[in-house]
């Protein structure tokens, strides 16, 4: 029950520098994985849906001269990549959501974050055979995710940079101290 009330107690605008630092860097390191992730996504789809379904379906029979041949996705294909990325995203999300819970942000706002961040990591996980299996409409699915994904991420990375390096706890007024040293809330 103590460590409870520790964490409650703990805000990001005080943590040490070294604490803040290393919260710093693991976000940096994730902007650049994610930025990696893009770019390998760019260059395999192009960002569209036509690609996507490409990446996903093969382009054997559509594919032009010069073009690279792309076959279908098997099923083991899909689950080797399934497979980690359960894990890693879901794992990265949890952490980030676990930095970001420390915040000042409302609870209503945190909710609706995890439920964002974890939505967008189920559908980033289906698209794939969805789009092999059920129908190639499923693919713009799989852009507006990664969009959403990426809106989540952005959330989880700035609001807690803010509160650590920006954001300063504003200065108590004279008002304040009576209600503080009676243990009352102010109205």
């Amino acid at each position: 029950m103590t460590q409870y009330f520790a964490f409650r107690q703990f805000k990001l605008w005080r943590a040490p520098l070294h604490t803040r630092v290393l919260l710093t860097l693991f976000d940096v390191m994730m902007v650049a994985a994610t930025a990696v992730g893009i770019l390998m996504y760019r260059v395999r789809t192009g960002l569209t849906p036509a690609g996507t379904v490409a990446w996903y379906l093969g382009n054997e029979k559509t594919a032009r001269p010069g073009d690279e041949m792309l076959f279908a996705r098997s099923l083991t294909e899909l689950l080797d990549v399934t497979h980690p990325h359960a894990f890693e995203q879901s794992f990265l999300f949890f952490i980030l959501c676990h930095i970001f819970a420390l915040t000042r942000a409302p609870s209503w706002f945190k909710i609706v974050v995890y439920i964002t961040s974890f939505g967008s990591v189920a559908v980033d996980l289906a698209t794939p055979y969805l789009i092999r299996y059920v129908s190639p409409a499923f693919a713009p699915l799989q852009i507006v995710n990664g969009a959403v994904m990426g809106a989540a991420l952005c959330t989880l990375l700035a609001v807690p940079l803010y509160e650590m390096w920006v954001y300063r706890e504003p200065a108590a007024t004279p008002d304040d101290e009576p209600a503080a040293a009676s243990g009352m809330h102010a109205p």
